[in-house]
């Protein structure tokens, strides 16, 4: 009788238990037990959960956590090939091969195994493409030299295609020269031991070399200069005696473009002086170098550093664009104009630069077409409402766990028609899930999507404050759109919160008060934002400028804005594209793109706003 008694007292505990675990939001639920890692319990619990999405996003952590953190038993190894059986086209299978194959490899796994497996994979998914996994393929085959060094370059930190390097140095594929570069490269993304193993090998295979004496320096320096350029700075100028001409050469080039992320004054001069090592270098210096040239006015150093780009980086609009404006100083007009012309009808930052210059003012944009035309109408809003997987993936945005939500929203928005993506992007933004809605529309390549691209929400807010603070409204619209998407509860990895991303302890010196405002209510973020938005606006007298200190700090745009060469004329375009930081430059042109397309919605029925308004925003700087 009492052990009755005890068994119905145990299920009365456990059954409310369960029906209360049933009705929490399960997303935060698992969420925090993913960061104790409680992923006994995490499993256990998984198979009570009905839904896909979740289910998908817990296994993949757990999976991930195992591949980290034990040995690859033949048990984990079927739970991954099961996960990527059912997913095979999903972003988490991506990210688990690669993990699953790096485990192999840094195991010593034999290649004949590694391409078992890369067969099982292959199977599961034709079209699956892996940096990695094709270096690992191409390993005892015969393969030419040129398809060698396309496979191993620029890949020195994916364990194939050091697999692959190794192999080649083995069998003397390339001249001894390629593989000091390729070692010097290892160490610039952080592999260091990869790169010793280099050497260590290169003096086994082709013996000892005087010219190579010290390069174990060399590596130091570069690894070095990857996390502290000023420490990287003082070690060479310690060591530089010791090392032969290439190697300071090399280095006065890889020391130099690390110093110019700190604006370090020496970092232009160190360049300089390793100009001769340019096609020696790796393309991510290459374009630091070209933007330092920009930031100088030096338009002869650029096209150095232009002349070792890929034929891929070269393509790319904003140096298509600078290698056109270099031709106007050579009188080359007909080439130039060829070359705007390739990039003005673009809708992009460049893009509109280009269209507004006189040597093709008659050129179209596209842009007016496209705010002209209708948004198709929403045929299917039932589907949308009634998608569980799209309410579990909204729920994992709105938790903050955007690697799964990210991952998830790829998978879904896949395989959508352009007029799904557009259906889709306006149940979204009727139902203020304005960032998702952007998302959406980006995906489409259509005129029906600008405006959803571009949606105009919490106008009454913005248009008060914009008057109060003497703002334009399509500058705050652009400021928003690109810090959170109109996303009025979203928080920062940095604390940064709301709308326009308000830092609390900003938006107490604001108000000045002791007390943080509620800054997911968007009426107060918008009046804290744009008020500190004018300060800027005050201190800068450039939106550029401006826009920079937003992002990266106002310390570090006053940097930048002195590190500019004194009496010569620099372009705001020229100032943005030389931002040593990559997130604040993409940043700066995006606000002032998406500014301009405002400018175009809120002022609709005007001609001319569109080139002027962006001058505008563009400014000079050489006139602060």
């Amino acid at each position: 009788m009492l052990k009755k008694a005890l068994f119905f007292s145990i299920v009365a505990i456990i059954l409310p238990f369960k029906f209360c675990l049933a009705d929490l939001d399960r997303v935060t639920y698992f969420k925090k037990l993913i960061e104790k890692k409680k992923f006994s319990l995490i499993m256990n619990e998984i198979e009570n959960t009905k839904s896909t999405v979740i289910r998908r996003w817990v296994t993949f952590v757990f999976l991930e956590n195992q591949i980290k953190t034990y040995p690859l038993t033949n048990d984990i190894k079927n739970e991954i090939k099961s996960f990527l059986t059912l997913n095979p086209r999903h972003p988490f299978s991506y990210i688990l091969i690669q993990q699953w194959f790096d485990k192999m490899i840094l195991n010593g796994q034999n290649i004949e195994t590694l391409k078992k497996e890369i067969n099982f994979v292959k199977n599961i998914n034709q079209n699956f493409e892996n940096s990695s996994i094709s270096c690992i393929q191409n390993i005892n085959s015969k393969i030419t030299d040129i398809k060698f060094k396309k496979l191993v370059s620029n890949r020195e930190d994916k364990k194939g295609c050091q697999a692959l390097l190794l192999y080649g140095l083995s069998k003397k594929k390339l001249n001894t020269n390629f593989y000091i570069l390729m070692a010097r490269y290892a160490a610039m993304k952080k592999e260091k031991k990869f790169a010793e193993k280099i050497l260590k090998m290169h003096k086994t295979v082709y013996g000892k070399n005087p010219i190579y004496k010290n390069e174990l320096t060399v590596l130091a320096i570069i690894e070095q200069s990857k996390t502290n350029s000023r420490r990287a700075f003082r070690k060479y100028l310690s060591e530089r005696n010791r090392l032969n001409s290439e190697q300071k050469s090399f280095l006065n080039v890889q020391v130099g473009t690390a110093l110019y992320g700190v604006t370090d004054a020496n970092a232009w001069t160190l360049v300089k002086k390793g100009l001769n090592s340019l096609k020696q270098q790796p393309e991510e210096n290459l374009k630091v170098v070209a933007r330092m040239a920009l930031r100088k006015n030096d338009l002869k150093i650029f096209n150095l550093a232009y002349k070792y780009f890929s034929d891929d980086t070269k393509n790319q609009e904003n140096w298509k664009f600078w290698y056109a404006y270099s031709l106007k100083q050579k009188k080359k007009l007909q080439e130039l104009k060829k070359i705007l012309l390739t990039i003005s009808g673009n809708n992009s930052f460049y893009g509109m630069i280009a269209s507004g210059l006189s040597e093709i003012k008659n050129g179209n944009t596209g842009l007016l077409s496209e705010l002209n035309t209708r948004n198709l109408e929403v045929s299917s809003k039932k589907e949308w409402a009634t998608n569980l997987d799209l309410k579990d993936i909204l729920n994992l945005f709105k938790r903050q766990v955007f690697h799964a939500g990210l991952s998830e929203w790829r998978h879904f928005i896949r395989d959508l028609t352009d007029s799904q993506l557009i259906d889709l992007a306006t149940y979204l933004k009727e139902n203020k899930i304005f960032d998702r809605s952007i998302a959406a529309a980006l995906k489409v390549d259509h005129s029906n999507s600008f405006q959803l691209k571009y949606p105009v929400a919490y106008k009454e807010s913005i248009l008060t404050e914009s008057k109060e603070q003497n703002l334009p409204p399509w500058l705050i619209l652009g400021l928003i759109r690109q810090e959170s998407r109109f996303n009025n509860i979203i928080v920062s990895s940095a604390g940064a919160v709301g709308l326009m991303q308000i830092l609390p302890q900003t938006a107490k010196d604001i108000m000045g008060t002791s007390k943080v405002p509620n800054l997911t209510k968007p009426k107060k973020n918008i009046r804290v934002g744009t008020v500190y938005l004018k300060r800027l606006m005050k201190k800068f007298k450039s939106v550029p400028l401006t826009l920079a200190a937003y992002n990266a700090g106002p310390s570090r745009a006053k940097k930048w804005f002195k590190d500019k060469v004194s009496g010569k004329n620099l372009s705001s375009a020229m100032f943005i594209e030389s931002i040593p930081y990559k997130e604040t430059r993409e940043y700066v042109k995006t606000v002032i793109f998406g500014a301009s397309m405002y400018s175009m919605i809120l002022k609709k029925n005007e001609k001319q706003h569109q080139s002027t308004d962006f001058v505008k925003l563009l400014g000079r700087l050489d006139q602060q």
